[in-house]
């Protein structure tokens, strides 16, 4: 997954959920802000290390443990792409979802 994806998609679920606040109101517009600040973190944290695992940080390394260091960040940055942006995906699927399953339950459904 490129982080070009993940950033489309992150404006992708921004621009509909800013639709979704107009017409079924507030409280569905927030009713899952914690997976979209999930959807967020997992973005931020892959841009992040996008800049720190820079071949360029590789290339201009001095000593043979420079080199350890920075082919590290690139081997982290390969995991967090390959592991965890993926996860983005799921996220997105849900929030773009309408079908506000969290505001239509009723605590009475459990009741006797």
């Amino acid at each position: 997954m490129r982080l070009n994806q993940g950033l489309d998609r992150v404006q992708d679920v921004l621009m509909g959920l800013i639709g979704s606040d107009s017409k079924d109101g507030v409280e569905v517009f927030l009713s899952d802000a914690a997976l979209f600040l999930e959807m967020m973190g997992v973005t931020t944290i892959a841009w992040q290390w996008m800049v720190l695992a820079a071949r360029e940080g590789l290339e201009k390394a001095k000593s043979a443990s420079e080199k350890k260091f920075h082919l590290g960040k690139i081997h982290t940055f390969r995991y967090f792409f390959a592991y965890e942006m993926p996860k983005t995906r799921a996220l997105a699927t849900r929030l773009m979802d309408s079908d506000p399953i969290t505001v239509e339950m009723q605590p009475d459904f459990f009741e006797d």
